[in-house]
C-alpha cells in the first residue's frame, strides 16, 4: 500500500525502515501476483507471452545487501573503533554505492541541488524518490541496552517487564556479547514477516489517493497515475488480462462438476482425472486450446479457465444439478433409513419370538417338573400349584387345566364300578336340577334307588320281591329304578299308604297293605309333565300328569325327594320325555282345581297325613324333617 511510505520534509532512519518495509511488501507482491504467475503458464506448457514489469529487487538489495547494503554499511559505521560520525557514514556510502543507479548523494550527482553536502542521500523507491537526512542514523541504529541488564528485567517480579523483555530469557552466555542492531533487527523481523507470508495465499486492497488536500471532490490526474504506475496496477491488469480468469487442479475441478455429467457420476475410474475432465468439457460443449476463440487451456496439472462467464455457466449447471442431487441422496439415505427400520423390526420380531419360544420352553419345563409322577399321586395332581404362565399362555393353560381335569376324572372313573358311575353321573345331573336352588339336595348320601329291597325300611320285602317278579314278568317294566313307601294324597282328600315304583317305562303305585298289588293302572312315563319340591327341602313333592290329577307324595325321608326327582327326569329323558322340575315356596296340587298344600312344622307329629283345609291342604311334619 502507497500509504505505508513517508515522505517528509526530514526523512530519518525510522522512513528508511518503514519505506524498506513497503519495498519488500511489492517485492512480494511482484513475486507472488506477477512472477509466480506467469511462470506457472510456462511450467504448465501454456502457451504465453511475458509481460515486463516493474522490478524493485534492486532497491531491495540496495538496502539490506549484508556488505554493499545501506543496513550492512550502517552496522559497519556502528562497530568501527575511534571516532565515527553520520558523515563518514554518508561518504562510505558514496565510495560504495555511487554506480547504484537508485542511490544518489550530493557527492556522486553533483548536479541536484536539492541535496545537501555531507547531510542527504537520495533513494529511488518504486512508490517515488525519497532524501533522507544521515543525521541521527548511527545512534537510532544503535541498540545500547545489553543483555545482561534484560535478563536482569526478564526475572522482575513485575510480570509486565517479563513480557517486554522476552529476550532475558536467553542462554547467559550470551550476556557478553554485542546486541544486535536496530536495522539488522528490523531486517530479521522483516525476513520472517515475508517467509510466513510466502506460505499463504495473498489479497490485495490497493488504495490510491486522489489528492494531497484530503479533499473529497478533488482528483489529481498526475498523483493518481503516478501511484497506478509504481504499484504495479497496470502490469498486474495486463497480467490478468492476457493470462486465465480461473485455474484448478484436474483432481479437483472434476470432483467439484462430475455431478454435471452422467458419465463421471458418482465415481470416474475410466482414466485419469485429466481424462474425467475432458468428458465434462465435451457435456459443457467448451472448446479447448489451441483452438480459435478456446474457452479452457489444459496444463499438465491444472486447467485454465480462460472467462470468467466460463466458470458462471460451470457453477450454474453445478447449482441446477445439486437439488437433482440432493433429491437423490434423500431418496438413498430414506431407502437406507427403511431398510434399517425394517431390518431392526425383523430382529425384534425375531429376538421377541425367540425369547417367547424360550419363556414357553421354560414354562413348559415347570409344567413337567411339577406334573412328574402324577399318575402315583393319590390325588392325581389334584393339589399341585400350577406355575404362573406367561400372558400369551392364560388361555391355553386354562385348556391344560381343563384336560387335566378330564383325564383325572376319566381316571377315577376307571377305578369305579359300573353301579358307582351310574350315580356319579346320577348326581351329575341332580347338580345341574338343584345346584343354587336347594340348599341341600342329599348329593352327598347314597342313593340307593329301590328302597324297598332294604329290609330295614320294608318289613314285607319278600312280598315286595314276590311282586316285583310277577309284574316284571308281565312284560311291564326292565329295571326299577326307584321305590319307596310314601303317604299318597288321594283325589278324595285322603291320605293312602302307597309304595311308589319307578322304572324304565312307568311309574307304579303299589298297595302295601293288599301284598303289594296295583291297585290303578300304572302311569306311562311319556304322560309326566313336572315335578314340584319346596325350596326349603321338604319331605313332599307334587308329580304333575298330563290329563289326570296331580299327584301329591309325602316320602319318610326329605333325601329322598331330590333323588326320586333325578331318577324321575332321568327315566323321562330315556324315553325322550323332558319334564320340568320346580322348586317353588309352595306346592300347588290340581284336583279339578289348583290348591295349594301348606306344610305345617311341629317339634313332634306321631301319625303324619294329609288334612283337608279350607281352600286347600295341609300336611304336619316334624322340624327336624
Amino acid at each position: 500500500d502507497i500509504y505505508g511510505f513517508e515522505i517528509f520534509d526530514n526523512n530519518s532512519f525510522e522512513q528508511l525502515c518503514i519505506n524498506y518495509c513497503n519495498e519488500k511488501l511489492q517485492q512480494l507482491f511482484i513475486e507472488l501476483v506477477l512472477k509466480r504467475e506467469q511462470e506457472e503458464y510456462k511450467n504448465e506448457g501454456i502457451t504465453w507471452t511475458d509481460v515486463h514489469f516493474f522490478n524493485n529487487q534492486g532497491i531491495c538489495d540496495l538496502i539490506e545487501d549484508r556488505h554493499k547494503g545501506i543496513l550492512g554499511i550502517l552496522d559497519e559505521a556502528c562497530l568501527m573503533v575511534g571516532r565515527v560520525t553520520d558523515k563518514s557514514f554518508l561518504q562510505e556510502m558514496d565510495k560504495q554505492l555511487k554506480k547504484n543507479e537508485h542511490y544518489s548523494s550530493r557527492q556522486t550527482d553533483k548536479k541536484d541541488k536539492t541535496l545537501k553536502r555531507d547531510a542527504n542521500f537520495k533513494l529511488k523507491h518504486f512508490a517515488g524518490d525519497v532524501t533522507y537526512n544521515v543525521d541521527g542514523f548511527l545512534d537510532k541504529n544503535k541498540d545500547t541496552l545489553f543483555q545482561d541488564l534484560k535478563r536482569l528485567l526478564y526475572f522482575s517480579n513485575n510480570s509486565m517487564l517479563k513480557k517486554i523483555f522476552p529476550e532475558g530469557a536467553e542462554d547467559i552466555r550470551k550476556v557478553t556479547k554485542r546486541p544486535i542492531t536496530a536495522g539488522t533487527s528490523f531486517k530479521k523481523s522483516m525476513d520472517a514477516l515475508v517467509t510466513q507470508l510466502e506460505k499463504k495465499e495473498p489479497f490485495y486492497v490497493r488504495c490510491i489517493k486522489p489528492n494531497e488536500n484530503k479533499s473529497s471532490d478533488e482528483f489529481n490526474m498526475l498523483r493518481v497515475t503516478h501511484q497506478v504506475r509504481y504499484l504495479g496496477l497496470m502490469e498486474n491488469v495486463r497480467v490478468r488480462r492476457a493470462g486465465y480468469a480461473n485455474r484448478q487442479p484436474y483432481e479437483h475441478f472434476l470432483e467439484r462438476y462430475k455431478l454435471c455429467s452422467k458419465h463421471t457420476w458418482p465415481n470416474f475410474r475410466k482414466g485419469s482425472a485429466k481424462d474425467g475432465t475432458k468428458i465434462l468439457l465435451r457435456t459443457f460443449g467448451l472448446t479447448i486450446a489451441p483452438d480459435k476463440d478456446y474457452d479452457v487451456a489444459l496444463g499438465k496439472t491444472k486447467i485454465f479457465i480462460r472467462q470468467p462467464k466460463t466458470l458462471a455457466r460451470l457453477e450454474q449447471a453445478r447449482d441446477d444439478a445439486i437439488p437433482r442431487l440432493v433429491v437423490l441422496l434423500q431418496g438413498q439415505w430414506r431407502k437406507w433409513l427403511a431398510g434399517r427400520f425394517v431390518r431392526r423390526l425383523r430382529a425384534a420380531v425375531l429376538i421377541k419370538r425367540t425369547f417367547k419360544k424360550f419363556k414357553l420352553r421354560r414354562f413348559f419345563h415347570k409344567i413337567v417338573n411339577a406334573f412328574r409322577g402324577v399318575e402315583q399321586d393319590p390325588y392325581l395332581g389334584k393339589n399341585t400349584q400350577w406355575p404362573t404362565p406367561p400372558a400369551v399362555l392364560e388361555d391355553f393353560v386354562e385348556e391344560l387345566k381343563r384336560i387335566h381335569s378330564i383325564w383325572r376324572c376319566r381316571r377315577i372313573i376307571s377305578q369305579l364300578t359300573e353301579t358307582e358311575i351310574r350315580v356319579i353321573r346320577l348326581k351329575i345331573l341332580g347338580y345341574v336340577l338343584f345346584h343354587g336352588k336347594l340348599e341341600d339336595w342329599a348329593y352327598n348320601r347314597d342313593w340307593d334307588g329301590d328302597y324297598l329291597m332294604d329290609s330295614r325300611l320294608n318289613d314285607h320285602v319278600d312280598m315286595y320281591r314276590a311282586a316285583h317278579g310277577e309284574l316284571q314278568s308281565k312284560g311291564m317294566f326292565n329295571e326299577v329304578l326307584f321305590g319307596s313307601i310314601v303317604l299318597k294324597l288321594s283325589h278324595k282328600g285322603k291320605t293312602q299308604e302307597r309304595a311308589v315304583v319307578l322304572t324304565d317305562t312307568c311309574l307304579l303305585k303299589l298297595d302295601t297293605t293288599n301284598g303289594f298289588k296295583m291297585g290303578t293302572k300304572p302311569v306311562p312315563l311319556t304322560q309326566l309333565d313336572a315335578i314340584s319340591l319346596t325350596i326349603n327341602g321338604d319331605s313332599v313333592c307334587v308329580i304333575h300328569i298330563q290329563g289326570e290329577p296331580d299327584m301329591a307324595l309325602y316320602f319318610p325321608f326329605a333325601e329322598n325327594v331330590p333323588e326320586f326327582a333325578t331318577r324321575l327326569v332321568r327315566a323321562c329323558y330315556m324315553v325322550n320325555r323332558f319334564i320340568k322340575v320346580n322348586v317353588v315356596p309352595t306346592l300347588n296340587v290340581v284336583h279339578d282345581i289348583v290348591k295349594p298344600i301348606q306344610i305345617k312344622y311341629q317339634p313332634f307329629v306321631e301319625d303324619v297325613t294329609f288334612s283337608t283345609e279350607k281352600g286347600g291342604f295341609s300336611i304336619a311334619i316334624a322340624s327336624s324333617q
